[in-house]
């Protein structure tokens, strides 16, 4: 559910920031007379959340995340353009063929206004985005520190009995029982490590270096500097993300060539 609520923020302020530009954009309002207009404005919309999500989902993890800014730039110059393009031909096809202006009916040279404000528009679509993720982020951190605080008086230790799928943590002078196949991922918060499962969460108190060790090699994967994954609970993987059931596990730059692996 997390990752479906992230998805629809990051589709609104997709669209807030696209009729933000339109609006700006005081040629199209003039046109509305014209006939077509919303045709017209649900392919300006479309084209540029189809360049924000290319950016965002390729061209920055593939690229400026692994260092390759001078090749970030040349595609992202290359997309822009292509964008341009495209907008270009439907103008031709709309205004030219469609509406009937002659003078439509061949491609000018993208005005330095266009160009600008769509490279304004991928701007502020990242900024929102990372901005997002910043907040997610925070807001997970904040939250695993008060639980940690109210779980103090009860700290958990990591006791390694047998072979066996599960292992015991000791919570006071309680032993609780973990089935170790059930663990779909770790996060690591300063000493302190949070066992996840399908069913909740445990916070046991300990590096993740100590709760890999409760498990037989290969077991967990390091994928983060605070993340180990599970590798038989892995739903998904892409170049920068580990999706397993709702949650989504970033992929450090450090941690690609273990990432895959799994």
């Amino acid at each position: 559910m997390k990752g479906v609520r992230r998805k629809s923020l990051i589709i609104f302020y997709w669209l807030l920031i696209t009729l933000i530009v339109l609006y700006d954009r005081k040629f199209l309002i003039q046109k509305a007379g014209l006939g077509h207009f919303a045709e017209c404005t649900l392919v300006r919309v479309c084209l540029l959340m189809a360049l924000a999500y290319l950016h965002l989902t390729l061209l920055i993890p593939f690229f400026i995340e692994r260092g390759k800014a001078v090749l970030y730039l040349l595609l992202t110059g290359a997309s822009i353009s292509v964008y341009i393009l495209l907008q270009q031909v439907y103008d031709i096809y709309l205004y030219g063929f469609v509406l009937g202006f002659e003078n439509s009916r061949s491609f000018r040279a993208a005005s330095f206004y266009l160009v600008f404000s769509t490279i304004w528009y991928l701007v502020i679509t990242v900024i929102f985005y990372r901005g997002l993720e910043w907040y997610e982020r925070s807001k997970q951190i904040k939250e695993l520190e008060l639980e940690i605080q109210n779980l103090k008086q009860k700290e958990a230790t990591l006791i390694k009995e047998g072979e066996s799928s599960e292992m015991f943590v000791k919570s006071g002078t309680k032993k609780i029982k973990v089935d170790r196949e059930a663990i779909t991922h770790v996060q690591g918060l300063k000493d302190y490590a949070i066992l996840f499962t399908p069913t909740g969460k445990l916070i046991v108190k300990g590096s993740l270096k100590n709760v890999e060790e409760m498990f037989p090699p290969g077991t967990l994967v390091r994928v983060h500097k605070s993340y180990l994954v599970a590798k038989r609970k892995v739903s998904a993987i892409s170049s920068s993300k580990i999706i397993i059931g709702d949650w989504v596990i970033p992929i450090g730059r450090s941690y690609r060539e273990n990432a895959g692996k799994i």
